[in-house]
């Protein structure tokens, strides 16, 4: 008697389970929706940033890098990548991962927006 109540009480949980899923997935599943990159969370902001500083790794196209970092937000992309780096540091970051963001930083800072290198003071053209 112990053991088909038992039973049953699986039964019922495995099936309730299963009614639960196609309901959810196949009969009302939520609506997809786009978001803009500007609605991400702040620590969703650091970590598209982390990504463009993966692929910039790679890829070492500064003009690239600014142009996906301008996707973000209207805020500058160096100021961005700046935010990103002391979240990252709040958040606890893997160390390669701020190495990348620090590269990211300089290589945004050091090139303009097309990527050339922005003129130092006294220098010569």
């Amino acid at each position: 008697m112990h053991l088909s109540r038992f039973f049953w009480f699986l039964l019922s949980v495995l099936l309730g389970a299963a009614a639960g899923l196609g309901v959810g997935w196949y009969l009302r599943p939520a609506p997809v929706g786009e978001a803009a990159l500007a609605e991400l969370r702040g620590d969703f902001r650091s970590d598209y940033v982390l990504m463009v500083a993966e692929v910039f790794d790679t890829e070492k196209d500064v003009s690239l890098a600014v142009e996906r970092l301008q996707r973000l937000s209207d805020t500058p992309p160096a100021r961005l990548v700046q935010i990103a780096v002391v979240q990252a540091g709040e958040l606890g970051y893997d160390r390669r991962d701020l190495e990348l963001l620090a590269k990211l930083a300089q290589a945004v800072l050091a090139g303009g927006p097309a990527g050339t290198p922005v003129p130092t003071a006294g220098a010569r053209p």
